[in-house]
């Protein structure tokens, strides 16, 4: 109970930081309590903008166009595995972990015939793929052009067995002419000692209007440093640094989230940065941990402008239940729901077409 309570009250500090005002980082300024607390409030605000505008762009509209969601749940699930399944049969895909892609052999275009619900191909062009299909159920003409323009892969050796695993790609889907996803793994770097896991990645995924930038890096065989920068119309909005300590360098049997032992990073925003330490592998041996015991193992403190004007703290009650607490730098406190009661609820209907109802 106590790990659950611990994830829970992480999880709501990440989403207190995760966005805020964009202004000019180097003014550091001084501000009293009381404009704090309005800046924080902006913060949440700002979140519901953003959320906004990710479901406004044209990525999560052609999602929400070509699987009709609705509360949660995709109402042309059918269809989309009617028309995903046929395309393997098609290129004669096999999901085997032990085959290499030939991309050479499926360059051309392929086409879906809307009337017999079929795919047909051409051998233009001769040095990509092109698979052209409808945006939703019932559409009358093919709107959507994905392309994978070029595929890399490197043959990696564990057990005894032979993988052929990315090192480089770049593919990407036009919805009326306007591209809105698409992936392009720069670098990938692998050993022949641990499970399909590159030792270095660099990534972009865009979801327009947003570009996700994706770096990761073992700096130790159990340790691994991340970076993501996220990236509204070209502006950074977001960014977080972090590295993470694992009991093991079993990747294939780790457990990511609950082998972690400890974590530490900056989450930053605009004018705002959170950087964080946390010791989870000495709070999962605690039984009933005090208070004091918890906030020495887990320290996160919110700096805005470079001035530290809060940090968070853990709270449980005679009764054994765990509040976030924000502790402001005139020492006064309170619990962080005054910030996320509202907010969630409103988050909620942003995103509830695709998440459904969420629980209470």
């Amino acid at each position: 109970m106590f790990n659950f309570k611990l994830n829970f009250v992480f999880a709501l500090a990440f989403v207190a930081i995760f966005f805020s005002n964009c202004t000019d980082k180097n003014d550091t300024v001084e501000t009293t309590v009381e404009e704090d607390k309005e800046n924080i409030e902006n913060l949440f605000s700002d979140v519901i903008t953003e959320a906004q505008a990710l479901k406004g762009g044209c990525a999560a509209q052609a999602f929400d166009d070509f699987l009709n969601m609705d509360q949660g749940s995709a109402l042309n699930s059918n269809w989309v595995d009617l028309i995903y399944n046929t395309l393997k049969t098609h290129l004669n895909i096999t999901t085997y972990q032990t085959s290499k892609f030939d991309f050479g052999s499926h360059v051309g275009t392929h086409t879906w015939n809307i009337n017999s619900q079929t795919w047909t191909a051409t051998s233009s062009p001769t040095s990509k793929i092109v698979v052209e299909f409808p945006e939703r159920m019932g559409a009358t003409s093919n709107t959507v052009i994905a392309t994978a323009d070029y595929y890399n892969d490197e043959m990696v050796m564990y057990n005894s067995y032979q993988y052929w695993l990315p090192t480089s790609f770049f593919a990407a889907a036009q919805i009326n002419n306007e591209e809105c996803i698409s992936a392009k793994l720069i670098s990938a770097d692998y050993d022949n000692t641990s499970f399909q896991i590159p030792v270095s990645f660099e990534l972009e995924l865009k979801l327009a209007p947003y570009v996700f930038e994706i770096k990761g890096t073992r700096t130790a065989p159990a340790e691994v440093n991340v970076v993501l920068v996220a990236k509204n119309n070209g502006e950074e909005k977001f960014s977080l640094v972090a590295d993470l300590v694992y009991k093991n360098a079993n990747y294939q049997s780790l457990d990511y989230f609950n082998d972690c032992e400890s974590a530490s990073g900056e989450f930053t925003f605009g004018d705002f940065k959170m950087p964080f330490t946390a010791d989870f592998e000495t709070a999962r041996s605690l039984f009933n941990p005090t208070n004091t015991q918890v906030n020495a193992l887990f320290d996160a403190d919110i700096f805005y402008k470079d001035t530290e004007i809060a940090n968070l703290d853990y709270a449980k009650d005679f009764q054994g239940y765990t509040d976030l607490i924000i502790v402001y730098k005139d020492e006064t406190s309170e619990n962080v729901e005054t910030y996320y009661n509202d907010f969630l609820d409103r988050l909620e209907l942003v995103v509830v077409e695709f998440t459904g109802a969420w629980p209470r």
